[in-house]
């Protein structure tokens, strides 16, 4: 499995940082021999689907297996 690590800014009250988030994916992959093969984020709202980090990702989902 190919993973694409992916990112979102998070409100205060959800409480996790971008360097959270890194930390937690990047220790999933590990634990599964996944290699992140590329990854994205943003600090856009949650709403809608066009975002810059999420739509990078969906252009090339044919590279990667985990989101």
């Amino acid at each position: 499995m190919r993973a694409w690590k992916y990112r979102r800014t998070s409100t205060e009250d959800q409480g996790l940082s971008l360097a959270t988030q890194d930390e937690k994916i990047d220790a999933f992959c590990k634990l599964r021999d996944w290699p992140i093969i590329g990854s994205s984020h943003d600090e856009d709202t949650g709403k809608t689907t066009k975002r810059n980090g999420y739509n990078a990702a969906m252009d090339r989902m044919d590279e990667w297996d985990a989101f």
